[in-house]
């Protein structure tokens, strides 16, 4: 008797060891990824499980952080998990534009590896119909980082940054062995900071940030023993005003006898919000050994980022500008295969794609275009009945989007203050933008 006390004693210390190892991973990572963002970051899956299979989530409920887009997937699981994934992205970025003297130049994204942590856990409460999960993780954003040659400020760094980070408890009701509801409210956090020379203008935001918040509600439906079907909404992300602090924003204006200067500034980025979607995805099981899985979602980005209210304002006066960001709403796909080798391995193959969601008319390296093509592969090992790690890798291809003659951008700002046509003149003018990313995901998972 005192040698099986003894036994259980040791496994509850290696299982609380492994939850500590994971947190205090998480919470090292996060500061990092704040402070230093990622080179490229928009939405991916939240775990190397499902990256492997090209992404699918919205059906699949045996990783708990599936939950960051279908709350009802969590019923799903049936003892306590608790899971850590890293999100390790190595972006390929390269702008092409006409800059200084009017030479042609190739600039390429300063060499920087991402970091995305994601962390959740789920708590199913015994002999009821209720579970809890609760997840932290980063969202979406974007990162890109270059020294452009300007036309009229010769050697200028161009930065991009938006940070989108959620905490969300999540509560999910079997109401049947068939079906489940769920329900998740996020508490946000949204930062960007924009810095560029658009020709005869240079603009920097500095960084504003704000909390906020969001909700979700899905349903899991399981027609058959082999059959998944899931259906989720997320509604907007509502962040009200981002704004700068110390004054750290500025807005120059070049002319032939002098520059017009706006500066120091504080700077609001008025009602932003991270869009809506909604998503519907299957998996199917025909034996122990297969699941196939495919997820499909509409994203409305044309409704939140087709513009963006800027308002400047200090001692050199008040600006009021508008960014034609020019987003459009746009419907991913994924598509999944996985191979059950036995108990201990697993395989998964995938392929995600995803239409562009901004015009070039509105190209802007800083802001790079959808991944379009998204070709994944992972593995999983279970080296013990509680214990599960998996690895996956993602590649992936945008588009290659070229700047027209008369841009968005210029034209805004000459309308705006009454120059004549072509006065901005900027780099973006007849540019062109190469993407290209590399993932590489790592989790871990405990159960108990």
């Amino acid at each position: 008797m005192l040698n099986i006390e003894g036994q259980r004693k040791r496994l509850t210390s290696r299982k609380t060891a492994l939850v500590m190892v994971q947190i205090i991973l998480f919470v090292f990572c996060v500061p990092m990824q704040v402070w230093s963002f990622a080179e490229f970051i928009k939405t991916v899956p939240f775990n190397a499980f499902s990256s492997g299979r090209g992404g699918t989530i919205v059906a699949i409920g045996d990783e708990p952080s599936n939950m960051n887009m279908n709350p009802a997937v969590i019923s799903e699981v049936k003892k306590n998990l608790f899971d850590v994934s890293f999100n390790i992205i190595i972006p390929d970025i390269d702008f092409k534009y006409t800059g200084t003297d009017y030479n042609e130049y190739k600039t390429t994204g300063k060499d920087r590896i991402g970091l995305l942590p994601h962390i959740s856990y789920v708590h199913p409460f015994k002999g009821s119909p209720w579970t809890l999960g609760l997840a932290a993780s980063v969202i979406d954003g974007f990162g890109c980082d270059y020294t452009i040659q300007s036309r009229y400020y010769g050697s200028t760094n161009a930065f991009g940054e938006l940070l989108h980070i959620r905490f969300s408890p999540n509560l999910s009701y079997q109401i049947s062995p068939k079906l489940s509801l769920g329900l998740r409210l996020g508490i946000d956090y949204g930062s960007m900071d924009v810095r560029m020379p658009i020709g005869r203008v240079l603009v920097d935001f500095g960084q504003c940030d704000n909390f906020g918040y969001s909700g979700a509600i899905g349903l899991l439906y399981k027609p058959a023993d082999k059959w998944n079907i899931g259906l989720y909404y997320e509604s907007e992300t509502v962040l009200n005003d981002l704004k700068s602090k110390n004054r750290d924003g500025y807005f120059y204006v070049k002319f032939d006898t002098g520059t017009l200067s706006y500066a120091p500034m504080d700077v609001t980025l008025s009602d932003v919000k991270f869009p809506q979607h909604f998503g519907v995805g299957v998996a199917y099981k025909p034996s122990p050994f297969l699941r196939l899985s495919a997820d499909i979602r509409y994203v409305d980005w044309g409704n939140t980022w087709k513009t963006q209210g800027i308002k400047l304002k200090g001692p050199s006066g008040e600006l009021n500008l508008v960014a034609p960001f020019g987003a459009q709403s746009h419907t991913p796909a994924a598509f999944g295969l996985e191979y059950f080798l036995n108990e201990m391995y697993s395989f998964s193959l995938g392929y995600r794609y995803s239409d562009e969601c901004m015009d070039n008319v509105n190209m802007n390296p800083l802001i790079p275009g959808e991944v379009q093509h998204m070709i994944t592969c992972g593995i999983s090992v279970m080296p013990a009945k509680n214990v599960k790690f998996g690895l996956a890798l993602m590649w992936g291809v945008m588009d290659h989007p070229n700047g027209p003659v008369a841009h968005a951008y210029d034209n805004y700002i000459e309308e705006k203050f009454g120059f004549e046509p072509g006065f901005i003149d900027s780099e973006l003018e007849v540019s062109r933008a190469d993407y290209a990313t590399y993932n590489l995901i790592l989790s871990s998972q405990i159960s108990w």
